[in-house]
């Protein structure tokens, strides 16, 4: 008996494609109404916060870059000259470039897979595996350096472990163990994004692609690739920001020995150098916005020429390199069970690597020893006590919870009518408008803290928990906003119209049907804007001082350079009760997964 083979040509694999790209008979949409007056009046307040709070800062830095502002340079492109034509300037901008760049390429490698390993998850699995990506986020930035600082000093376990083979070496004030942390960050932002995008794919298509006998690997490159180049350009835009505009990390890890773009910017400010801090801000902004513009370029022409329609119109079907590596790729066996024991090995160890110096701090806040050790000497309670002793972080943390609540109920109040308009009425520039409340988002945090010291100093106002909040509703309504756009836009309206038809006023339809909807992703909004004005230390470093010092700032001043275990016991507390919520919260309303806008919500 012959067995015969199906042979895969260009013509059948363009076929396939075509019928898959057929057009199936959908719900039609439905028209949104057009904008009205009231509607308006919500979407202002939003508007408001953002262009005074980001775009404010950000022409004040221009104007002192340009000497516009300031007495010590004179008007014009002086200042941007001297750094341009300064070697050591371009020194740092190279070094920081480098670190950035293998930050975000390290952080692709390794979360890319393990979100689609998230994504193809279900039930108790998927409940703890969005909360170990999710908890590195949420923890303060200060623990997450704290947990860091004692794996990677002189006697932590990196040095533990290569000390028999003679290569010692602490990472502690090197750029090595900067990009270290700043990955363990960047993988998290890798994964979110990606997890939506892999959540909506179409299971038919990698099918279809299994049955006409294509590898796996090719399935993925034609395929799945292109699909999720967007969200991976996304995130990846996200890590360079961080990493390119991070303060407190360079500042913690580095302890006064590796300069980058953020550390040389706070030298200028605490020389009183105005104009040059202004102008280096500036052209920090303009690298990273010329990254985001590059990389959204490449990720459109990527996915355009791996479309499914351009396969078929031939261009991507003709006789190329990756075609005579195709045909050897599907020659290969599959490996199903050698797969299954590198997946877990991989998934032990990418989650190991996120939650391990959150495992150090608890192991820390126990410890009997006075010095900060991976070693255990003891058990005792000690620590605690002292945490929240007058001369401990009581008062900090009491400060930071008062004007995280505020912040995040003001936000909530802004952010929800603005949400609500753009998700329910037709307004025009909507595009626009949502890049708008977004922008805060692309200024990297040096720029953006450098900018409010400025502003502020403009506006000749004095330290004060005002000036602090409004600082913190510019971060959180970004991140609120688009939770509440996306959690609005997948209530379907027919149920908000069912209710009005029977009689109901807006305002009750909104109460007793649109709330209900959206709970989850409003829950979702609420607890990330909450934990990043409660984490916020970037901004806060250079604007709290005596009695506006928040949480943040005071353990960073305390553990800098000298880490003790009080500081280990307040972090153990906070990551407890992190933990304590945010599992029982993914596994009931999927506040992880509504944050990211993902469809398989528990």
């Amino acid at each position: 008996m012959t067995t015969i083979t199906p042979t895969i040509t260009d013509e059948l694999v363009a076929d396939d494609f075509e019928r898959a790209e057929d057009p199936v008979p959908a719900r039609r949409k439905r028209r949104l109404p057009a904008m009205k007056i009231g509607p308006v009046s919500l979407i202002g307040p939003a508007i408001a916060v953002v262009v005074v709070g980001a775009i404010g800062p950000l022409a004040i830095l221009i104007a002192y870059s340009f000497g516009l502002l300031g007495n010590n340079e004179p008007a014009g492109v002086g200042v941007y000259s001297e750094i341009i034509n300064d070697g050591y300037y371009w020194e740092i901008y190279l070094k920081s470039v480098q670190m950035s760049l293998i930050v975000t390429f390290t952080s692709v490698l390794v979360g890319m897979p393990l979100a689609f390993v998230i994504s193809r998850s279900s039930g108790w699995t998927r409940t703890l595996l969005v909360s170990a990506v999710v908890t590195p986020l949420m923890v303060n930035i200060v623990v997450r350096n704290l947990g860091w600082v004692i794996v990677l000093t002189n006697n932590g376990l990196i040095n533990r472990v290569l000390r028999p083979f003679g290569l010692e070496q602490s990472l502690i004030g090197t750029l090595g163990g900067i990009g270290l942390v700043l990955t363990h960050v960047g993988i998290p932002l890798i994964i979110l994004p990606m997890l939506t995008a892999i959540d909506r794919l179409d299971p038919a298509e990698r099918e279809a692609a299994g049955a006409l006998g294509a590898h796996p690997v090719m399935t993925f490159w034609r395929i799945t690739l292109p699909r999720v180049a967007g969200a991976m350009v996304a995130g990846s835009t996200l890590v360079f920001i961080l990493a390119m505009g991070s303060i407190v990390t360079p500042r913690f890890l580095g302890q006064g020995k590796v300069t980058v773009v953020p550390t040389l910017i706070l030298q200028q400010i605490a020389t009183y150098r105005w104009e040059r801090s202004a102008a280096l801000s500036i052209l920090l902004f303009l690298l990273v916005l010329g990254y985001a513009l590059m990389a959204q370029r490449t990720s459109s022409r990527f996915s355009k020429g791996r479309s499914l329609r351009a396969r078929v119109r031939g261009r991507s079907l003709r006789r190329r390199p990756i075609t005579a590596i195709a045909t050897v790729m599907n020659r290969l066996p599959v490996m199903d069970r050698s797969w299954i024991a590198v997946r877990r090995v991989y998934i032990v160890a990418v989650v190991s690597f996120l939650l391990f110096p959150m495992v150090i701090i608890l192991k820390s806040s126990i410890d009997s020893s006075a010095t900060l050790q991976v070693g255990f000497d003891g058990f005792t309670l000690r620590w605690f006590s002292e945490a929240f002793s007058p001369d401990g972080f009581r008062t900090e943390l009491l400060f930071s919870l008062r004007l995280a609540v505020v912040a995040v109920v003001l936000s909530l109040v802004i952010s929800l009518g603005a949400s609500w308009v753009l998700a329910r009425y037709k307004v025009p520039g909507k595009d626009a408008i949502i890049a708008l409340l977004m922008s805060p988002l692309l200024v990297p945090q040096a720029s953006l803290a450098i900018g409010f010291v400025l502003f502020f100093l403009w506006l000749g106002t004095a330290p004060s928990f005002e000036r602090l909040l409004f600082a913190h509703l510019v971060i959180t309504v970004p991140y609120m906003c688009r939770m509440l756009v996306t959690a609005l836009e997948s209530v379907q309206p027919q149920m908000e119209e069912a209710a009005q038809s029977l009689g109901a006023r807006p305002l009750r339809v909104f109460w007793r049907v649109t709330l209900p909807l959206v709970r989850p992703g409003l829950f979702a909004a609420v607890l990330f804007g909450f934990l990043v004005s409660f984490d916020e230390a970037a901004i806060s470093v250079l604007l709290a001082s005596g009695d506006t010092t928040t949480f943040p700032v005071k353990l960073l001043g305390a553990m800098e350079f000298q880490p003790t275990p009080i500081g280990a016991a307040i972090s153990a507390l906070l990551i407890v009760a992190l933990v304590a919520g945010i599992i029982p919260l993914e596994r009931r309303f999927g506040i992880a997964s509504n944050a990211v806008g993902t469809s398989k919500t528990p």
